[in-house]
């Protein structure tokens, strides 16, 4: 077949002939299927970036000289009365532009959930504290909850992988979108990757099938021109995007505070921070470097940047990145009008492959590279941008591994914690000890919006306990 001669001619010429070692064991539909993915892969595209990340070890982006880093400026979380009318007006400019339906949602949700030993697109994990809800329910409900509480519906942008896609739109209409109407639910899928190993041959996964792996956050920008779901924003009139990550299921999805700052800061792009706990977190670093704010992949950082102090004692690199960010839709069509403009990065990874005589090789270390773009990489793209300090405590839990920290054990255990602060502020009884409490987000997205919600009816915190928020009619 002609596309089979060409493919065995392009790979003869970029050294990766092996990629057909086994073709003559394969049926007639396994090889079409091997010849056609390798035909939409770019191979020379992952071949550069072998040369030049992992035998050139340039670090993506390049890391600013330590002399030439400054502390970020950012908008400190109140910490007392005195600091809340800022606040409280960013909130009322952020529900305003909810109001007039000038925001959207974009939630990365691109990957499976190999690493917590669960068989499917991360996303369908369950979490919730109580009934179980998956990650996808807690963060459609937070959507829908958004649209119902501020009288317009917020438009979802959901950027899959092909790895993933088919299972996630299964699910999701599967369970009907969670309440969120399907007019309002747009797809667009990110980029796959072929990985290399260590000596730069692109990996067979199978003898049929090469490894492909999405191309990380930062693909979002390009994927969403590509896909069309930007000009879908903005036929939608979304001036502003709300971005954040499947997994993190204590997430303000949709946050009339940051949506507001972003606004008034005349902001292109803005991002929710913490306070590091250790020069070494594994977090974004954020900086200044020659007046735009820069974001330092932690594995990039040396550790003269890390442990840099002021005069006072403090981390000069201290504020850390946690994924959610605010864009302005102007930004996006700038950068995807520039072809997304990132760089990437290379991870260092165990890479399941089958050997040269085509058995299967699980490796117990790392043994190839994977190629990724981050999103946080457009900040220096921006002519403004503005960091707003959040709690880690309140909003940020991700779901990352089986075990340990960032698990399903720690996650659950802070949305019930976080849960539980809301009932006591809000005047319910006995909030007090480690009550399995989980809230809807059709209910409330904070504790000022259940006391509303609840109307004076808090109930009393017991295990178990569970606010659901359904509409009459709902099962």
């Amino acid at each position: 077949m002609k596309l089979m001669r060409e493919q065995r001619e392009r790979l003869r010429k970029l050294g990766q002939e092996h990629l057909l070692a086994f073709v003559d064991e394969l049926d007639d539909t396994g090889r079409e299927v091997l010849v056609r993915q390798i035909a939409g892969s770019d191979i020379e595209k992952v071949l550069r970036l072998y040369e030049r990340l992992v035998k050139g070890g340039s670090a993506a982006g390049g890391v600013p000289p330590v002399e030439e880093i400054k502390a970020p400026p950012f908008i400190s979380y109140p910490r007392g009365p005195e600091e809340w009318p800022a606040w409280k007006e960013a909130r009322d400019a952020g529900a305003g532009i909810l109001r007039r339906g000038e925001a959207a949602c974009l939630m990365v949700a691109g990957g499976q959930g190999s690493r917590l030993g669960f068989d499917g697109p991360k996303g369908c994990f369950p979490i919730g504290p109580v009934t179980g809800r998956t990650l996808f329910q807690i963060q459609f409900e937070k959507v829908v909850g958004a649209g119902r509480r501020y009288g317009r519906p917020v438009p979802f942008f959901i950027m899959v992988s092909e790895t993933n896609e088919e299972a996630t739109r299964e699910f999701l209409e599967g369970e009907g979108y969670f309440g969120a109407d399907a007019g309002d639910v747009y797809f667009f899928r990110q980029e796959n990757l072929p990985a290399v190993d260590e000596d730069g041959k692109i990996v067979l996964a199978e003898k049929g099938k090469l490894f492909t792996s999405p191309n990380g956050h930062g693909g979002c920008v390009e994927a969403l021109a590509k896909n069309g779901a930007l000009e879908e924003m903005e036929r939608r009139g979304a001036k502003y995007v709300s971005y954040f990550q499947v997994d993190n299921p204590l997430v303000r999805a949709v946050d009339p505070y940051f949506i507001g700052f972003h606004v008034m800061s005349g902001a292109e792009m803005s991002l929710k921070a913490v306070r590091k706990r250790e020069p070494s977190e594994k977090v974004g670093n954020i900086v200044m470097h020659r007046g735009r704010l820069k974001v330092i992949e932690y594995s990039d950082l040396p550790d003269s940047a890390a442990n840099l102090r002021d005069d006072r004692g403090n981390l000069v690199i201290g504020m850390g990145s946690i994924a959610i960010h605010m864009f302005s839709t102007g930004f996006l069509r700038r950068m995807a009008s520039e072809g997304g403009g990132l760089p990437f990065h290379v991870a260092h990874k165990k890479i399941r492959r089958v050997d040269g005589d085509g058995k299967p090789v699980e490796p117990d270390r790392p043994n190839g590279y994977k190629f990724e773009m981050f999103i946080f990489d457009s900040l220096p793209a921006a002519e403004k941008a503005t960091v707003v300090e959040t709690m880690r405590e309140n909003e940020f839990s991700p779901v990352k591994n089986a075990e340990g920290v960032s698990s399903p054990a720690t996650s659950r255990a802070d949305m019930a914690r976080v849960y539980r602060d809301w009932l006591k502020q809000a005047g319910a009884k006995g909030a007090e000890g480690e009550a399995a409490v989980e809230i809807s987000p059709l209910v409330a997205g904070d504790a000022e919006e259940l006391e509303e919600a609840m109307g004076g009816r808090v109930p009393a915190v017991r295990d178990g306990l569970v606010l659901d928020g359904r509409q009459p009619g709902e099962e």
